[in-house]
């Protein structure tokens, strides 16, 4: 499924740090990555995720504990 996450204020070269850490991992395992990384972004993340699960599982009927984050790209925001 599906999530996204716009007009974020942060240098996408730190969030891409973070991407980096949780493609492709079960989503489990990248919520937990997640709360034990001490980055900005790193909350930003786990509301993405949680809005990713909550999307399948309601949407589509998937189970969560199938679920791993395929592709999570971050793209360069407005600039002041």
């Amino acid at each position: 499924m599906k999530a996204a996450l716009s007009n974020y204020r942060q240098s996408p070269r730190k969030v891409r740090l973070i991407a980096d850490l949780i493609r492709g991992r079960n989503v489990n395992e990248a919520r937990v990555l997640l709360a034990h990384t001490p980055k900005r972004a790193s909350v930003q993340m786990i509301k993405l995720i949680d809005s990713a699960v909550a999307n399948a599982v309601n949407n589509d009927k998937f189970s969560e504990d199938t679920l791993f984050v395929k592709e999570i790209r971050v793209a360069e925001g407005y600039t002041l």
